[in-house]
């Protein structure tokens, strides 16, 4: 008997405790937001990840009756903002703008203090930039293919530089070199600006990284593209082919989203979306990312979570085949 009565009041303090707790979250829903949002950028002010998050803050300023305001919290590749909105009140008014850096990579090679699974609520990937396959102007070879077979044919003397361990930049060559069965020697620096700096003064051939940054550099002859990194050729360069070409199946996506603290409300999440996809299909949004050689998304919730889902899969299995250790 007196197990039941304890059952029967356990219950009834769980369901006491969820209805209070979906009021709570229906309520802080309805009167959201209450004050400025901050959004809050790992990167210093400049760049892809800021410039997608001053125009999702443009737009949703306009659409909410409170301001949408950039804090930029730069630190340890990015980990140092995403770790502060991860521990964050999820009450809808302390979002992030990150990249593929910081959620698909940076806990896979570092001891970050975040889950990017446990931790966030994907909202939507807002764009996504063309990664692109460059070297130096003193190597002759002006395909994929034939960098493959100098690689092939000299294992481990190709290097390639990095903006440092565990970098976008550092697996990217990573899963090159796996896919194509060639040894690539890594050479990493502090930064995507000395590893660029590395390529352009011939102490390594070849890079992976963005091509808005290498675009500048293509049109002075200083170095080369020779292929970019996408399902199919990149709309803007439609010359330029795809490492998918050689390699078949091959893709790196470069993106920028908006992720939410776990345990924010539902229904907020679901205006910041409707919201975030509106203001990728803004004309003014989408030219200004074209002009740097970035498109603009807009995916669903769903979309984005699955995305994350397939990339740390992806890492993951680049950093297990080539013995990467993960990084105090």
């Amino acid at each position: 008997m007196r197990a039941a009565v304890a059952l029967i009041a356990g219950i009834l303090v769980w369901t006491l405790t969820w209805m209070l707790s979906w009021a709570s979250h229906a309520a802080m829903a309805e009167d959201w937001p209450s004050r400025p949002v901050t959004m809050v950028v790992p990167y210093e002010a400049g760049g892809i990840v800021d410039l997608t998050a001053r125009l999702l803050a443009e737009h949703m300023g306009k659409v909410f009756p409170q301001p949408f305001i950039i804090e930029n919290r730069a630190g340890v590749g990015g980990t140092i903002g995403t770790q502060y909105v991860a521990r964050s009140r999820p009450d809808g008014h302390t979002l992030l703008v990150a990249s593929v850096a910081q959620i698909a990579i940076a806990p896979l090679v570092q001891n970050v203090k975040y889950d990017s699974l446990r931790d966030f609520i994907p909202i939507s990937m807002f764009s996504s930039g063309v990664i692109a396959l460059a070297v130096n102007t003193d190597v002759i070879e002006t395909t994929t293919a034939g960098l493959i077979a100098r690689a092939k044919a000299e294992p481990g003397k190709l290097a390639y530089s990095s903006a440092g361990f565990g970098s976008f930049s550092h697996l990217g060559g990573a899963m090159l070199a796996l896919r194509a069965g060639i040894q690539l020697l890594h050479v990493p620096y502090k930064g995507a600006a000395p590893a660029v700096q590395a390529l352009l003064a011939g102490q390594v051939q070849a890079y992976v990284g963005n091509f808005a940054e290498l675009h500048p550099l293509v049109e002075a002859g200083k170095i080369r593209i020779l292929a970019t990194a996408t399902r199919e050729r990149a709309a803007g360069s439609p010359d330029l082919p795809t490492i998918a070409e050689t390699l078949r199946g091959f893709q790196l996506a470069g993106w920028q989203g908006l992720l939410a603290p776990a345990q924010t409300p539902r229904a907020i999440v679901t205006r910041l979306e409707q919201e975030a996809i509106a203001a990728a299909r803004e004309p003014m949004a989408v030219a200004r990312l074209k002009n740097l050689s970035v498109d603009a998304v807009g995916g669903r919730s769903a979309e984005f979570a699955e995305s994350i889902q397939k990339d740390l899969e992806s890492y993951q299995q680049v950093i297990g085949a080539t013995g990467l250790e993960r990084q105090p």
